[in-house]
């Protein structure tokens, strides 16, 4: 199902060239962006849902990309963004299904970094952030 294609305003408006669908894009990568209003990563053409803590663990990250966070602290900004809290040990497994939605392996992985010491970083391999 293509989310793109398929929004339609939710009323009748005056002036249809003014409408535009109410999602928030995030470019990540070539062909894969997150979509805040669906919850949702698109790559390749696909919709891919997110769970819960995999949304809210991509939308901490977004926060401030580039940088380094321990599981930890992902768990307290989480909390403090008003989500549910997620205990340090689901944040580890729930990186790991986001890397397998996000198209990448974990030896591999060029978005969501995991540097011993230092913690998980996205790095999106784009320099434009939004679309």
């Amino acid at each position: 199902m293509d989310v793109l294609n398929d929004w339609a305003p939710s009323r009748p408006t005056s002036s249809p060239s003014l409408v535009t669908p109410p999602i928030s894009r995030i470019l990540l990568g070539p062909d894969l962006w997150f979509e805040s209003d669906t919850h949702s990563i698109h790559r390749s053409g696909y919709t891919i849902p997110l769970t819960p803590n995999e949304d809210a663990l991509l939308t901490a990250l977004l926060a401030a990309p580039r940088r380094f966070y321990s599981a930890g602290s992902l768990a307290r900004l989480i909390k403090q963004r008003g989500k549910r809290p997620i205990a340090e040990h689901t944040i580890q497994q729930t990186i790991h299904t986001l890397r397998r939605k996000l198209g990448e392996t974990g030896q591999a992985s060029t978005i969501l970094i995991n540097r011993r010491g230092f913690g998980y970083g996205l790095f999106p391999k784009t320099t434009k952030a939004s679309l």
